[in-house]
């Protein structure tokens, strides 16, 4: 658990000298890093006059040469996985700053970073132009989500949209630096898809979902369990539920009676 929450309990560890076992976070005193302090006899538990618990320092020097080799580093503000592993000792130790890395391919002239780019003649040459976008305009824009959909898009999808893949995600004010007309949004039909394209329509009203005519029949044919993260089955946001999109509802009921979904590639036209 080398991350900023143990940094930072650590810290102040140091600094107060002692700390009320109720205002420590149970992350914390479950953690392997907390048993350490423990097992080192750093901390002992002690009870104070009122019967309450506490954590005191009984080896300070000792902690305080745990903490440099634990978090060798000054914390960096700069939120990258480099600066992370080099101040937790974990690149995920705090959240990261997006890098905006797009991927477009399509047959139009776009703008992008304010440089005008023949993204035909890109796409032809390279079949996918990569970017770290700040700034894009464009008439028609088509999300993918799927990399291996988005590489073939223009099989399936009009070759009027401008397609674009992230890597990884891009944050709401990331997304806000894009100029268009009119949003299609390809993801999976799965609670996190329709959660994904409300976000998105949130930011542009004029997005639409991606919902092919044949869509139940192709559900009945090749949908899927839903996908499980940690063990737990995939549940709808309140924005989900409370959506009152006809599509978003129709899909949303029927992920929550058959729990099966239907992947984005069924879609696409290899």
């Amino acid at each position: 658990m080398q991350n900023l929450l143990f940094h930072n309990f650590l810290k102040e560890l140091i600094e107060v000298k002692r700390m009320p076992q109720s205002g420590i976070a149970k992350t914390i005193l479950r953690s392997k890093d907390f048993q350490i302090l423990e097992t080192a006899k750093f901390i002992e538990l002690k009870t104070a006059v009122n019967k309450g618990k506490f954590y005191e320092v009984v080896n300070e020097e000792h902690l305080k040469q745990h903490f440099i080799n634990s978090f060798p580093n000054e914390i960096s503000d700069r939120f990258t996985a480099i600066q992370n592993a080099k101040s937790l000792r974990d690149s995920k130790g705090r959240k990261k700053e997006s890098q905006r890395i797009v991927l477009l391919r399509g047959s139009n002239t776009i703008v992008a970073n304010n440089s005008e780019l023949n993204l035909l003649e890109l796409t032809t040459k390279f079949n996918v132009f990569a970017i770290q976008l700040n700034q894009l305009k464009t008439d028609k824009l088509c999300f993918v989500e799927n990399l291996d959909c988005f590489m073939v898009a223009e099989k399936t999808i009009s070759r009027e949209y401008t397609f674009i893949h992230i890597y990884g995600r891009i944050g709401i004010e990331n997304l806000k630096s894009i100029e268009t007309n009119e949003i299609l949004f390809c993801p999976d039909y799965d609670f996190v898809g329709l959660n994904e394209y409300l976000k998105m329509k949130s930011i542009y009203p004029n997005t639409k979902l991606f919902f092919p005519d044949n869509y139940d029949k192709l559900f009945k044919e090749y949908s899927k369990p839903l996908k499980k993260k940690n063990g737990m089955e995939q549940q709808p946001t309140t924005q989900v539920l409370q959506s009152q999109e006809e599509i978003v509802s129709k899909v949303c009921k029927q992920l929550l009676e058959t729990k099966y979904f239907l992947e984005q590639q069924i879609i696409f036209e290899d």
